[in-house]
């Protein structure tokens, strides 16, 4: 879960999409059950990408999108943040 978590804040630090989409500080914070990474949106929206154990050993990561204003809006950014994941996903 942390090596996933640190894999995506380098990611994600480094990425031209995510920071063309984030505004001010990102703060990355857990406990032993979660990892969350958390900033705010260009569109106002909060972005949270959370870590999590799965009973296998491995660790999932899931991206919640809050705030947006508007249905269409909710449609793009998800589609927007699944093809980021999928890029940080595919080069591990």
């Amino acid at each position: 879960m942390k090596e996933l978590m640190d894999a995506w804040t380098n990611f994600a630090a480094n990425d031209k999409e995510v920071l063309g989409l984030i505004v001010g500080d990102v703060r990355v914070s857990g406990t032993e059950n979660r990892i969350t990474w958390r900033t705010k949106g260009k569109d106002e929206s909060s972005i949270v990408v959370i870590s999590e154990p799965k009973a296998s050993g491995n660790a999932s990561i899931v991206v919640q999108l809050m705030g947006l204003k508007t249905l269409d809006s909710n449609n793009e950014a998800k589609a927007t943040w699944l093809g980021i994941v999928q890029r940080f996903l595919g080069q591990k």
